[in-house]
């Protein structure tokens, strides 16, 4: 069931993350010589608890994984032996304290760098930025592009595939006017200029490309049946790959472009679907899964389209690079979705971006499972992503988090002395508290979410 296969990679998902957040922290204190006393992942009752080397720190496993700690020797100053006291944490300098907290999110950071060092140095296959006709009443619309112009260039930042012009476009949303330099059919370059200073890409829910008019090309070809996605609603009703889908509750499709029309207004519902297999007229009953499409309820069949391999060629790019630029690519991504994520927070924070774009365990887990079942470059994909998320959120200035406790240390290091166990126990209960109300708000969203659907 695609509800279990969601859980089975959201625990693998979790695990990976949690245990390279984890063992930053470790591996730093251990650097610094500081004493560890446990290391575990996940919480709750540990289902396996085990004590190794000089220290017998205890490494255990946690019921619930949702996270994880590395418990160091007085973390606070308080009481221990005297054989010890050197190695304790509260003992360090500023300098150690603070790489060893910062260890977690660092590793994440580094994880990130790697996984999408292995997406570039692989070549995995993207669309090429060609475009369809514009929406004539979007700001696309109104300039001279025209479908089948390829786009190069977004404000002079070279672009080669369909997710890097739309990653360019989500970093200049914000500017007045967003710069496009465009090769037509023709072969000659030329710039278009869209006029987004009267845009609020966050008053709706529409995809970014849709709002402003972009949409990739889309060409006529027969609704054969290329790959399906298992779980899907095609691989639980028996359909195969090279299936021709000719009638949908008697229907014609006429091309895979239909079908996906067809489909997408066909959310939750129960269809008869007339196959062509082989030459065998094959009629089949299908479940249409309803998903979540950036607030829009949309069906799903679970198909991948044959294309013609003269039309992928077209279509598509895969552009492999060497390990030294790879490695200096995965670091540049990083950052520059660290910085998106940091001012997507901050929009959060003033009201310029909905809470509900908050997502919780539920959310993570669905696409875990999507992300798996379409490959494992898109999975590592989702990997580098959501580790990114993780160091980014760690390292904000709430107590309980990293970013707390490097606070804590900062104060401690200006003012000369820890503050009050009093004090800190009563700010720690508050960074508890709120990170409990987020919590609580990304798990409601997540329900709202199945709900609707």
């Amino acid at each position: 069931m695609v509800w279990i296969d969601n859980i089975l990679w959201f625990v693998i998902s979790v695990g990976i993350l949690v245990v390279f957040h984890e063992l930053g922290h470790y591996l730093v204190g251990r650097f610094f010589n500081v004493k560890v006393l446990r290391f575990s992942i996940g919480f709750g009752k540990p289902i396996f608890s085990r004590s190794f080397g000089r220290d017998k720190t205890l490494f255990s496993i946690g019921a619930i994984p949702l996270g994880g700690f590395v418990d160091f020797l007085g973390m606070r100053e308080n009481r221990v032996s005297q054989n010890d006291d050197g190695r304790a944490f509260y003992r360090q300098n500023f300098f150690a304290k603070a790489a060893i907290v910062s260890g977690g999110p660092f590793a994440n950071f580094l994880l990130a760098i790697f996984l999408y060092s292995i997406l570039f140095v692989m070549g995995v296959p993207s669309l090429k930025p060609i475009l369809d006709t514009p929406i004539s009443s979007s700001a696309a619309g109104q300039t001279d592009l025209q479908r089948g112009d390829e786009v190069k260039k977004v404000n002079n930042e070279r672009v080669e595939n369909w997710q890097q012009l739309r990653w360019e476009i989500l970093e200049n949303m914000y500017n007045s006017e967003i710069s496009l330099e465009v090769q037509g059919t023709d072969g000659a370059l030329r710039l278009a200029t869209l006029d987004t200073a009267q845009m609020d890409f966050y008053e709706s829910d529409t995809d970014i490309m849709k709002s402003i008019g972009l949409s990739p090309i889309k060409y006529d070809f027969p609704a054969v049946i290329g790959e399906l996605i298992e779980g899907g609603g095609a691989s639980r009703a028996g359909l195969r790959a090279g299936d021709e889908i000719l009638e949908i509750d008697a229907e014609q499709v006429k091309n895979f472009t239909h079908l996906v029309e067809i489909v997408s207004a066909s959310a939750g519902t129960e269809r008869m679907i007339l196959i062509d297999r082989d030459g065998q007229l094959v009629r089949v009953r299908v479940n249409i899964d309803s998903v979540d499409a950036n607030g829009e309820l949309v069906g799903r069949l679970g198909v991948k389209a044959e294309v013609p391999e003269a039309l992928e060629r077209d279509l598509l790019v895969r552009v492999e690079y060497s390990v030294p630029k790879a490695l200096a690519m995965g670091v540049v991504k990083t950052w520059d979705i660290s910085v998106f994520s940091l001012k997507m927070i901050g929009r959060m924070l003033v009201g310029d971006v909905s809470l509900s774009n908050l997502s919780g365990p539920v959310t993570i887990a669905d696409y875990a499972g999507k992300t798996a079942n379409f490959g494992i470059a898109s999975f590592i994909g989702f990997l580098a992503l959501v580790s990114i998320s993780l160091g980014v959120i760690n390292l904000l200035p709430i107590p309980v988090l990293d970013g707390g406790w490097l606070v804590f240390l900062t104060i401690e290091a200006v003012k000369g002395s820890a503050i009050s166990e009093k004090s800190f126990v009563a700010i720690q209960s508050v960074g508890l508290g709120l990170i409990g109300t987020i919590f609580v708000l990304a798990i409601y969203n997540d329900v709202i979410r199945l709900y609707s659907n």
